[in-house]
């Protein structure tokens, strides 16, 4: 160490060869066992961050300090790189880098050495003081993005190192180092975004964020950017980042990123930088459209206020809107909050809004700029909400298990007595994009198993291309059926139903499975039945479980794969006079001898890989003791995946089940990660290796700040803009005919409006009722009178949004 801190020059050979010697010295030691070694890592790792960490003043100091931080990666990459960190670690490696980074200044400015202590802690208002809050760029950044791309090289794939550094440092004392040094650079923060994916963040290949912390250490950052251009490029990288999955929308929801993004949009520098405002209400809207709370939506309507604006925003305006009371629907405490009626509000009838309104429209037809105030952001929240109320995509589960975790799953009591005759299993489910792995690191990802302790009984997966594989397992053999098909890695949720039938010893019926997806039979195939009359004590959803009993070779007998010729089931008749055993046989698809694979028990291993957890969502859960028929399985896929109890009126199809279930799992009834059996018996409570996720749907939420009538105030803002907007948005052109036209629709600030209330009241019974009861449509026929209603954007917007309400007897009287 004496030779490396008396060593100055960064480019010299001597330093590349001690640094070299250091590195390899670092790795035979931690290889080596423990009471060979003559010296600790530990030690060596101590020596080397005070190195690193010497005072002084210069370019050579500084060439130095950059190829020793430019070694510490190359160390690290060892096979047991896990221990290596945590020898970082105990060497307080966190708190060495961040004092690198304080003293970064002084190698920028060298009059601020007079303000440094003894220690080197250097604190800000000195700098302050001494001149240099500034910073400068150029060699003193590059030490600042290599001091952060150490720590990323740290903590990487360390779920405990990324815990010390938050307990030891935390971010908002790293953003406040970072601040001090002034402005940065792009460099740096492409490293801070690198980092917080671990890799590059420009790559095609799609990554996953695997410290969200620093994604909100970056949008604390966004307002205090002097550069527009760097504003825009850093607000763009979050949204791409954030929004580039399923999986990136739900850790952003999980870590609070709507509440810091709605932060940095009440921040005043914000209004003048509208691109930047652009990316971060697009960002809004895709993350609330995932998931949002009542104050999140709360501040929403509050960032519009128009009382909100700087001074020199407004424009002197007559509002032309009668004062509105607040909404007797909402709850005190939160209509005390909103202060001034002027967005958030309604009143308890519409009549003097429509005398106010009907006098202003005999003399003012159409009210254009200039005659009323209007937040910026009107427009591009208005279509926000329309978004976050339309839910881009396929049905969801709003709350779900999140079994992505490799040891996460629901393990289920022994059942020491099968109550029927047959096996029926039903969810929704949404898979993750399965990782890459290396040679001999083949998953199978586990749906469920219920086995006895010889290791027989009933098993689902999902094998490494996504495809649905059921089967059974006897002593002697393990048969499975798969799909033709693989439909699961789309990122969309999907109802999966399995039911196997038990032969009843006669001639026409067999042992039968019956696999259905979202409603549909997709999988016919004969498959044996195990028996029933000993106890299962190996039960697992979604979790791998561990009760794979693997055979000696002399053990394992040698088994030909029967053919099943194609059209054998297909050509079993069915009695109409009497119940089918087979359910949903006769549309089905026979399955052929490519998708029905046997071989010896205890294999299945080295067949089909380790089993693993789901990783994936996984919804509302439904074992039963008997065979449901085709009529049961479309009832409850057609209850969707939020009805966690639709065992009542109106699926009368459905009242017969409770009798025939098993168990029931739903996330709603899970507390300290006990999975309630909601099943009449309330015998098998599960045991939750994981999390359960609870989102809100905006149309929901709505309700908790005073109802769909808090949304007509925006109409007043949006008919005073004029045709278009001064910040624009992209609109995508692509999806199915009806959708892109709707996207030409919302070009036009009223139709977007309308179709926003439309999207609102869409399949939703307390919102419809809300609008038409509280007057609203006669609010919405006052307000628009003061526009040009006969723009054909206006109308076609109009129908869509009368069109749920010709079921009311009461609409014909408005």
């Amino acid at each position: 160490m004496r030779l490396l801190s008396d060593t100055r020059e960064g480019s010299s050979p001597r330093l590349r060869l001690i640094l070299l010697c250091l590195t390899e010295v670092i790795q035979a030691l931690h290889t080596s066992s423990p009471d060979r070694r003559q010296v600790e890592v530990s030690t060596v790792l101590d020596g080397y961050l005070k190195v690193l960490n010497a005072t002084g003043v210069g370019d050579a100091l500084q060439d130095l300090q950059v190829q020793m931080l430019k070694t510490i990666p190359e160390m690290l990459a060892c096979t047991d790189r896990p221990t290596l960190q945590a020898s970082f670690l105990n060497s307080n490696c966190f708190e060495h880098l961040l004092r690198l980074l304080q003293n970064s200044k002084l190698l920028l400015n060298p009059v601020c050495k007079d303000t440094a202590e003894t220690d080197s802690e250097l604190v800000r208002p000195a700098l302050i003081e001494k001149g240099c809050e500034k910073g400068e760029t150029g060699g003193g950044d590059t030490l600042v993005v290599l001091t952060i791309r150490v720590l990323s090289e740290v903590m990487l794939r360390s779920p405990a190192a990324k815990e010390v550094f938050k307990e030891r440092i935390g971010y908002p004392q790293l953003l406040e180092v970072l601040q001090s040094l002034g402005q940065p650079s792009k460099d740096l923060l492409d490293e801070i975004l690198n980092m917080a994916v671990e890799g590059d963040h420009t790559s095609s290949e799609r990554r996953g964020i695997a410290n969200v912390q620093l994604l909100l250490l970056l949008l604390r950052w966004l307002p205090g950017l002097a550069s527009r251009e760097l504003q825009a490029s850093l607000a763009a990288s979050l949204l791409r980042l954030c929004t580039c999955d399923k999986r990136s929308r739900i850790v952003c929801v999980t870590a609070g990123m709507l509440s810091c993004t709605l932060d940095t949009l009440e921040n005043p520098e914000i209004l003048q930088h509208p691109v930047c405002a652009q990316s971060l209400i697009k960002f809004l809207e895709a993350i609330g459209s995932h998931s949002v709370r009542e104050e999140e939506l709360f501040r929403v309507f509050r960032l519009i206020r128009v009382d909100n604006l700087p001074s020199d925003t407004q424009t002197s305006s007559h509002v032309t809107a009668a004062t509105m009371e607040t909404s007797p629907n909402m709850d005190s405490n939160v209509a005390s909050k909103f202060g001034s009626p002027a967005i958030i509000s309604r009143p308890p009838t519409s009549h003097s809004c429509i005398e106010s309104l009907d006098e202003e429209s005999t003399t003012r037809p159409h009210v254009g700029p200039g005659h009323s105030l209007a937040h910026p952001f009107a427009p591009m929240l208005t279509r926000a909400l329309l978004s976050m109320a339309r839910r881009d995509g396929k049905e969801s589960a709003l709350q779900y298990f999140d079994l992505t975790h490799e040891m996460s799953g629901i393990t289920v009591p022994a059942i020491e007595r099968w109550p029927g005759n047959g096996f029926s299993f039903h969810t929704w489910l949404c898979l993750e994009p399965d990782q890459p792995r290396g040679v001999g690191l083949l998953r199978r990802r586990q749906l469920y198993s219920f086995f006895t302790s010889s290791g027989m009984g009933f098993e689902a997966f999902f094998t490494a291309t996504g495809v649905l594989a059921v089967a059974v397992c006897t002593k002697k053999e393990h048969v499975t059926v798969t799909l033709p098909d693989s439909i699961f890695q789309d990122g969309n949720w999907h109802c999966v139903a399995v039911v196997h039938t038990a032969s009843r010893r006669t001639l026409f019926f067999q042992n039968v499975v019956n696999i259905y997806v979202d409603g549909q039979l997709k999988q016919t195939a004969q498959l044996k039945f195990p028996p029933l009359n000993e106890p299962f004590t190996s039960c697992c959803i979604g979790s791998a479980g561990n009760r794979t009993i693997t055979p000696s070779p002399s053990q394992i007998p040698e088994i030909s794969v029967p053919s099943v010729p194609t059209g054998q089931l297909a050509g079993l008749s069915i009695s109409p006079s009497r119940p089918s055993v087979l359910p949903g046989l006769t549309p089905g698809r026979p399955a052929t001898s490519a998708d029905v694979r046997t071989i010896p028990a205890g294999t299945q291993d080295g067949e089909w890989g380790s089993p693993s957890s789901l990783r994936g969502q996984l919804g509302t859960v439904f074992v039963f003791h008997d065979t449901l028929q085709l009529v049961h399985l479309k009832a409850l896929h057609r209850a969707g995946p939020n009805n966690h109890f639709p065992f009542r009126a109106p699926e009368v199809e459905l009242l017969d089940l409770p009798s025939k279930m098993l168990l029931h799992y739903t996330p709603k009834a899970c507390h300290n990660l006990m999975c309630l059996d909601l099943a009449p018996s309330q015998l098998f409570d599960g045991r939750l290796t994981g999390k359960t996720v609870v989102n809100w749907d905006v149309k929901d939420v709505i309700n908790c700040i005073g109802g769909v009538q808090v949304l007509l105030p925006l109409l007043e803002q949006l008919r005073s803009i004029g045709p278009e907007s001064s910040l624009k948005q992209d609109y995508a052109t692509e999806g199915s005919p009806i959708r892109s036209f709707e996207l030409r629709l919302e070009k036009n600030h009223v139709a977007c409006f309308i179709l926003m209330i439309k999207n609102f009241i869409k399949g939703h019974l307390i919102n419809q009722d809300t609008l038409a009861q509280g007057q609203g449509l006669a609010m919405i026929g006052a307000l628009l009178q003061q526009v040009n209603i006969f723009h054909v954007p206006t109308c076609t917007c109009l129908k869509f949004l009368l069109s749920p309400f010709l079921h009311f007897k009461f609409f014909i009287n408005l």
